[in-house]
C-alpha cells in the first residue's frame, strides 16, 4: 500500500512537470495550437485501473473497499492535494483492465487514447508492458509506469516513456554484479532462473543469465512460464513444474524474476519435494 502510494505521488509529480513544460512557451511567443489534454481551465490524464468490481463479481476479491472506483478516487485525491497546475485542475479519468482477461489491455488502451485524448496517461502498477507500446508507440500518446519497463521498450517509445524504477534489463544486470561482489552465491553453484514469456520480466532474466555467465557463474537451466496467458492457475503448474525441470539439472540455487501471483506454486513444489 504504502509503495502504491508512493509511486502515485511521485507519477503526479512527473505529470506536473510534464504539464509545465507543455504549457510553457519560448518568450515572445504567441498562438500556437493547444496542447492535447491541455483546456483553458483543466489539464485530463488517464489512469489505468484494474477492473477490481470484475474480480468481485467473479468471487475473486471480498474486501468492501477494493474497488475500481476507490481506486480512482485516490488519484483524483492526489491530484487534488497537488493543486491545480499553472491554474488548471487535473481531471482523473479511468480506463480499465481485468487482469484475468489479456484480451482486455489492448482494449484499455483504445479506451484510454482513442475514447479520450489525455495529456498523458499514468499506471501505478500491473498494467501488461506488452501493451505499453499501443499506448506510447501506436497512439504516440505519454505514459508514466511504476514498474519496471526495459530498455528496448524505452528506446521505441521515444520521448513519450517515463518509468519510476530503472529498466528491468538494467535492474538485472546490476543484481549479477551484485552478487558477484558482495560473494552472495559461490561460484560452484549450479544455477536455475525461473523468468516467463511476459517481455518486460524476459527482458531482466536475460540479463541476469547474461551477466551471470560474463561473472563466472554456471546457469545451467532457465524455465519460463507463460505470463501472458492471463491464467494465473496455468502459470503457477508451470511455475510448479520447474521445480522437476531444476532437480532433473542439478540446480541448487534459484533466482526467480516472476510476480508472486505466478510462483505459488513454486514455491508449493519445492516445499512438497524438500527442494528449497
Amino acid at each position: 500500500m504504502i509503495r502504491t502510494r508512493a509511486r502515485m505521488l511521485a507519477g503526479l509529480m512527473v505529470v506536473g512537470l510534464f504539464a509545465s513544460l507543455a504549457l510553457a512557451s519560448p518568450a515572445g511567443a504567441a498562438g500556437g495550437s493547444q496542447q492535447q489534454g491541455i483546456s483553458d481551465d483543466q489539464i485530463d490524464i488517464v489512469a489505468m485501473v484494474a477492473d477490481l468490481d470484475g474480480l468481485r463479481s467473479k468471487g475473486l476479491i471480498s474486501q468492501p473497499k477494493l474497488t475500481t472506483g476507490n481506486l480512482l478516487k485516490r488519484w483524483q485525491a492526489y491530484a487534488d492535494a497537488y493543486g491545480p497546475i499553472n491554474g488548471r485542475k487535473v481531471v482523473v479519468k479511468s480506463a480499465v483492465w481485468d487482469p484475468i482477461d489479456p484480451t482486455t489491455f489492448d482494449k484499455a488502451c483504445a479506451q484510454a487514447t482513442q475514447d479520450n485524448k489525455p495529456l498523458v496517461v499514468v499506471n501505478g502498477n500491473g498494467y501488461r508492458q506488452s501493451s505499453i507500446p499501443c499506448i506510447t508507440v501506436d497512439n504516440s500518446t505519454p505514459m508514466m509506469v511504476g514498474d519496471p519497463v526495459y530498455s528496448q521498450m524505452l528506446k521505441a517509445s521515444g520521448n513519450r516513456l517515463f518509468g519510476l524504477l530503472p529498466p528491468s534489463d538494467v535492474i538485472g544486470t546490476a543484481t549479477a554484479d551484485y552478487v558477484a561482489k558482495q560473494k552472495l552465491v559461490p561460484k560452484t553453484a549450479k544455477i536455475g532462473i525461473l523468468g516467463s514469456n511476459e517481455p518486460g520480466q524476459k527482458a531482466g532474466t536475460d540479463a541476469l543469465a547474461a551477466q551471470l555467465k560474463k561473472n563466472g557463474y554456471n546457469v545451467v537451466s532457465t524455465v519460463e512460464s507463460n505470463v501472458l496467458s492471463g491464467d494465473t492457475a496455468l502459470q503457477n503448474r508451470e511455475s510448479a513444474a520447474a521445480v522437476g525441470t531444476f532437480q532433473a539439472n542439478g540446480v541448487d540455487t534459484v533466482f526467480i524474476g516472476n510476480p508472486f501471483t505466478s510462483t505459488q506454486g513454486y514455491f508449493q513444489e519445492a516445499q512438497r519435494s524438500n527442494a528449497n
